[in-house]
């Protein structure tokens, strides 16, 4: 930092800027407060551009209510650079400072600033017209709407002509009627606070002429766009130029496109969606709307990407720079080098880049900043953005040109009445370099020679008036002045309030609070506790304080608590300091006692939980008496001190345990039996316990054939004994003998060409010809049991007809036939069946057991060949040889996979003994537009049999919806859909096909039928008031205008289920209220009856229900008095004419009609 001599002669204009440098004091922060919410505010600052030659420790924040109320004053550590003051009077007048606080002393305060309340205008202002005298206007509340009291709206043919409404706060759309069509239209909307108005919103449209009876045609070319939580849409408007278009309106939601709804004019074909769900399906709706109505609906699935915390932000941008000018900032840059990136985001402000935002796209790098302050530095900071985050900034420096004239006049005059004597007068500034601010006020009326004159510095911007007359209209102009001349003057006109009719009470203050207590919570951190303090005076808030023993008052750190909280966190402290803390009540008239509390800070062990399971477990067996087993050490992010692993052959106890230290991811378990099944449970561990287990089961391998033969012969002799002696008797051991020959000969096929084989054979025949057990050889008889001799051998069939079905990319569904279940293939038994498979032509293995004959794998390679065999196990001892191999691969990505979203949207009957259903479909989600669509459907209840005959339709690949015809009424159906990616090229079939009931015709009702009514209009009548059950699963969407059937006195309750509804109680089906046969029928059934039969119609067509509006009738068939369309409701007289009274419909109570 320069520095000056104190005794340099300089210049009269630097001698201020001198002799502030010259005491060494540091600068006040630049700050801006504003509410949160009504009773928080919050403040946030950038430190000031000179520390004094010191090192900045902290803040000091001054605050009240009003120019007369109680300063509150707090301390506030050097970070972070904000802080949230809570428990204040509702969007009150409160007015903040700052200074500075360095090791070498406390700065000069900053003048104190008003609090925002209306911060910046409405967002997303659009006006759509509605017809040729309304238009429908949309908004979205400003960012900072804390304290919004309602919104100001104007509108006209021009700016000299506008008419001014006040809506209140929680609207975000108006209608706007009596218009001229024809007409072009400005309006402002401007958000509103106790007498302040905020930043205005503009919009400009045409009011179109009525001059078309077709609703528009299909929009073309939807496309989108996604990141994880956001969606661009973008679309072409219909082909048809002939059928005029007002605008778009585009629906959104998870699964069904109801959830959320935009409107657009007939301009814009882009449109962002924001605040979605990361990794989330979405499906959205455009049509275009002219006067006539909706046109039909284009559909869209897009899903938002997954968050990728792991992948990286963009890079800084390059070589920014600026050109200025008095009220303008022209700002370039360059691309990071080596990055792909979705935009950029421009930040911008008055000493700190914390005021203004704008965000571009990624091909542009260049923007104008526009209506800014002559002779001021902003700081500039421009980010790269992606899927992932922002990057680091970029920050530049830039200060807009002295002017050369005189300076423009204050804008945002606001005038605060603090009482009916005093006001305080708020302004906010234009120009830089001012030298002062003057003002004349007085009664409204009086010249201006008669008005009271003053002055403020620059730097104020406000000034309290007092000793005015209470219930007198003011005026006030104030100027602003530079060096060159002063401005024009900015007037506010205001009333000062009556005298008060009586004084308030005084309120007393709180008592001290009581039991503080404070208990160490972690090394570092510590939990301050109260109770209230006693009595029922009101508590607007706590103050808590903390710090050193033996610290004064002033030396505390303060914090401000909300009154409902009676407990308070802090941080940053150190293990055997001794602390003290204070707490204290305060309300509008003060602070209360001060309660106080001591402790020394202890050293507390941060409490364990049980940790969670490991991650990405892999067991197989590598040898016949082995089994290994690893998992990821990099997905473990909490403390443990290592694993334990359980096995044996029972699946719940755990026979054997082997302890695996933390660093290590795989363990080795040996000494197991070979071809034998093996239950696995896999533990992460660390002072507070096990985890969850994670389960595996495998079958250690076989011998090979060499081992396995030596193995089985030395089994032979073991399990029938050693071979006899020459005295034993023959009649005794012959049996013995001959059950050992038997066990050596079921092994020739395997050991024939084994070393020894052929020798012990030789031992024991040569010993069952020296027993004589040729000349009368007794074998066991049937049934019979030998002590030591086992029964011969059980042969188990393996399961047959191993077949594949590819599922998705990653699973693939097995089933086969076991043949010792039958016909019914349900297994009753302890059975269960082994399925081992892995890549086609590698050893490796894995393992699965299930008891079914049908089993689900996944987390498959996509596009890999595996292939499978199942083994049939009894028990332990019996078990089958493995099936033939099936080999199938996964599906790849790119080959296509199945229509999304497959659902029987409706159902109806074509003619007294047939029906039709129509189907709907969204594309694969890994495809395009496939070149066909393949639609089936059956009737057989055995449709999962492969040999199940099907229907076929083939339906082009642009279309996404079919109408099966000629369906047999009251009987159940099975349909599915299948991509035909190319003439050579099929996606998989559906794994469930969706199943539907076609409707019962019931007996025509015993009611009175409409003039001239035809068989098959009466089975339309009948049918269109049955209930069919929801369908595949999925919930029809509502339907708007869809008719009502009349309840008389039998039926005098409706109910209603997706399309369709219902009179209950009753005896009979429900009936239509149909006017009789005669002349005269009264106009508002009329109009019901006709409105509602165009609805049947269209049903019956099997087109989607369209929207008509039905009107209120009384009992007698004439108009109700109070009619409602759309958001606004009127009067009509009983044969339906308006009589011009009307209301919006959040105003429909207040309508007499």
């Amino acid at each position: 930092m320069a520095s000056f001599p104190c005794n340099s002669l300089l210049l009269l204009t630097t001698l201020i800027a001198v002799l502030v440098s010259c005491d060494g004091r540091p600068n006040a922060p630049d700050f801006t407060s504003y509410f949160t919410s009504p009773t928080n505010l919050r403040v946030e600052w950038t430190p000031g551009t000179d520390d004094g030659g010191g090192t900045v420790n902290g803040y000091r924040l001054h605050y009240r209510l009003g120019s007369k109320g109680k300063m509150v004053k707090l301390k506030i550590p050097d970070s972070p650079l904000i802080y949230d003051i809570t428990g204040l009077q509702n969007c009150g007048d409160y007015f903040v400072r700052m200074a500075t606080t360095t090791t070498t002393g406390l700065s000069r305060y900053s003048s104190f600033a008003s609090a925002e309340k209306v911060a910046s205008a409405p967002k997303n202002l659009n006006v759509v017209a509605q017809s040729g005298t309304s238009a429908m206007v949309n908004w979205t509340p400003p960012s900072k709407s804390a304290c919004i009291g309602g919104y100001q709206l104007q509108y006209g043919p021009n700016e000299n002509s506008l008419n001014t409404m006040t809506l209140p706060a929680d609207l975000d759309q108006y209608i706007l009627g009596d218009l001229q069509s024809g007409t072009s239209y400005l309006l402002t909307l401007a958000a509103t606070s106790t007498g302040e108005v905020g930043e205005e919103a503009y919009a400009q449209w045409y009011q179109a002429p009525e001059s078309s009876s077709k609703v528009p045609p299909i929009p073309r070319r939807i496309r989108s766009s996604q990141s994880d939580t956001e969606i661009v849409v973008t679309w072409e408007p219909p082909s048809d130029t002939s059928i005029p278009i007002e605008g778009y309106t585009l629906t959104y939601g998870e699964g069904v496109a109801s959830e959320h709804q935009r409107r657009f004019t007939s301009t814009q074909t882009e449109f962002t969606i924001t605040d979605l769900i990361p990794d989330t399906s979405y499906v959205l709706s455009l049509r275009a709307f002219n006067q006539a109505g909706e046109g039909k609906a284009l559909v869209l699935e897009a899903s938002t990407v997954p968050s990728m915390p792991g992948s990286v932000v963009p890079p800084i941008p390059l070589g920014i720079q600026s050109s200025q000018s008095d009220t303008e900032i022209v700002v370039t840059w360059q691309a990071p080098s080596d990055a792909s990136i979705e935009g950029y985001t421009l930040s911008y402000g008055v000493g700190a880049p914390t005021e203004y935002q704008e965000r571009f796209p990624s091909t542009q790098t260049e923007f104008t900043i526009t209506d800014l302050i002559p002779d001021t530095a902003y700081v500039l900071s421009l980010k790269a953005f992606n899927q992932v985050g922002e990057g680091p900034a970029l920050y530049l420096e830039a200060s807009t040109v002295q002017q050369t004239g005189p300076p423009t006049a204050p804008t945002n005059i606001r005038a605060n009445p603090l009482s009916p004597q005093t006001a305080i007068i708020s302004w906010s500034p234009t120009s830089s370099g001012l030298t002062r601010y003057t003002y004349l006020y007085g009664p409204v009326g009086s010249p201006d020679s008669k008005l009271t004159q003053g002055h403020v510095e620059a730097s104020s911007m406000m000034v309290d008036l007092e000793g005015l007359d209470p219930g007198v209209e003011y005026v006030i102009k104030v100027s602003s002045v530079n060096s060159v001349g002063k401005s024009h003057p900015a007037s506010l006109l205001w009333s000062q309030p009556g005298p008060a009719t009586q004084k308030p009470p005084e309120i007393p203050l709180p008592a001290a609070p009581g039991q503080v207590s404070v208990q160490s919570t972690s090394p570092r951190s510590a939990v301050i506790t109260w109770t209230r303090p006693p009595g029922s005076i009101h508590i607007a808030g706590y103050i808590v304080g903390f710090g050193l023993t033996g610290a004064s008052q002033s030396e505390l750190m303060l914090r401000s608590v909300a009154s409902d909280q009676l407990a308070h966190e802090i941080e940053g402290l150190k293990v055997g300091t001794k602390y003290r803390a204070t707490v204290q009540a305060y309300n509008n008239d003060g602070d209360g006692p001060v309660a106080r509390a001591e402790w020394r800070q202890q050293d507390v062990p941060e409490q364990l939980s049980l940790p969670t399971q490991p991650r990405g477990v892999l067991a197989y067996s590598s040898s016949p008496s082995s089994i290994d087993i690893s998992w990821m050490l990099s997905e473990i992010t909490e403390p443990i001190s290592g694993f334990q692993v359980s096995y044996g052959t029972n699946p719940e106890a755990e026979e054997f345990r082997v302890e695996v230290e933390r660093e290590s991811d795989s363990v080795e378990i040996q000494d197991l039996k070979p071809d034998s099944l093996y239950y696995l449970k896999i533990y992460a561990i660390n002072a507070a316990g096990r985890s969850d287990a994670v389960r595996r089961s495998v079958q250690t391998l076989d011998l090979p054939p060499e081992e396995r033969c030596k193995h089985q012969q030395q089994q032979c002799t073991e399990q029938f004994g050693t071979l006899p002696s020459d005295e034993e008797d023959g009649n005794t051991v012959c049996p013995r003998i001959l059950q050992i020959l038997n066990c050596l000969q079921l092994l020739r096929d395997t050991c024939m060409h084994e070393d020894g084989y052929r020798g012990k054979v030789d031992t024991v025949r040569g010993t069952f010809l020296r027993k004589s057990c040729n000349r009368n050889p007794r074998s066991p008889a049937a049934g019979e049991v030998i002590p030591g001799v086992a029964a011969p051998t059980e042969v188990i069939e393996p399961p047959v007809n191993l077949q594949t079905t590819i599922v998705d990319t990653s699973t693939i569904r097995l089933s086969w036939t076991d043949s010792s279940l039958g016909h019914s293939q349900v297994v009753n038994d302890n059975r269960f069946y082994n399925i081992q498979y892995g890549v086609a032509g590698e050893e490796r293995k894995l393992n699965e057991r299930t008891r079914d004959t049908s089993y689900e794998i996944d987390d498959l390679l996509p596009g890999v060949s595996y292939e499978f065999t199942v083994q049939l196990i009894l028990d332990p001892q019996r078990r089958s040889a493995l099936s033939e191999p099936v080999v199938d691969a996964t599906r790849d990505p790119a080959q296509g996979g199945t229509p999304n979203r497959f659902t029987v949207l409706q159902v109806t009957v074509s003619s007294p003994t047939t029906a039709k259903a129509v189907l709907n479909w969204l594309p694969p989600p890994e495809t395009g537009s496939p070149k066909n669509y393949i639609v089936e459907y059956t009737d057989a209840e055995n449709f999962r049999d492969p040999s199940t005959v099907w229907e076929r339709m083939t339906i082009p690949g642009t279309q996404l919806s079919a109408v099966i015809d000629d369906l047999t009424s009251d009987q159940e159906y099975h349909a599915r859909v299948t991509a035909q990616i190319s003439s050579s090229e099929m996606g998989p079939l559906m794994a469930s096909p969706a199943t539907f009931t076609t409707p019962v015709i019931p007996p025509s009702p015993n009611v009175d039928k409409p003039c001239d009514e035809t068989e098959e209009q009466g089975v339309t009548r009948r049918v269109n008031f049955l209930w069919d059950g929801v369908v595949d699963g999925a919930q029809r969407p509502p339907l708007y205008g869809i008719p009502i059937p009349y309840c008389d006195d039998e039926y005098s309750v409706e109910e209603c289920h997706g399309l369709f509804c219902f009179c209950i109680p009753g005896k009979k089906p429900p009936a239509l209220r149909q006017p009789k046969c005669s002349a005269t029928v009264p106009p508002c059934r009329r109009e019901y009856t006709l409105a509602r039969q165009a609805l049947d119609e269209a049903r019956l067509n099997g087109m989607p229900a369209m929207s008509a509006m039905l009107p209120h009738c009384r009992d007698d068939g004439y108009y109700h008095p109070k009619q409602c369309s759309g958001t606004i409701c009127y009067c009509v007289t009983e044969n339906g004419a308006h009589t011009g009274q009307e209301r919006p419909m959040w105003e429909a109570a207040r309508l007499r009609c």
